[in-house]
């Protein structure tokens, strides 16, 4: 092999491990900060509220809370009693006058 395409190879093979290597390390590193991001937020908290740790089922349950007002389903399966054809939510019964 001459020894001018050996350097080119060379220089070649440098430059793409270098780009490689720091796109490998912010996609490291971005995946790390996404890992720990609860323990980065807790870390970040102080007092009464880093001490207690959040509870998803009771945040679920306000989510579903919020979402069954919006729609006005007073009841948790209410959806599955729903008259076919009749409007889910709300917005739709708004919709369906128009």
């Amino acid at each position: 092999m001459k020894t001018a395409t050996l350097r080119t190879f060379l220089a070649v093979h440098t430059w793409v491990g270098l780009v490689a290597g720091m796109a490998l390390f912010i996609a490291f590193y971005a995946g790390a900060i996404t890992v720990f991001s609860h323990e980065l937020g807790d870390w970040n908290r102080s007092g009464r509220a880093a001490l207690e740790p959040a509870d998803p089922v009771a945040r679920s349950q306000a989510l579903l809370d919020v979402g069954r007002r919006a729609c006005g389903v007073s009841r948790p399966h209410a959806e599955a009693r729903r008259p076919r054809g009749a409007p889910r939510c709300a917005s739709e019964r708004s919709r369906a006058r128009m």
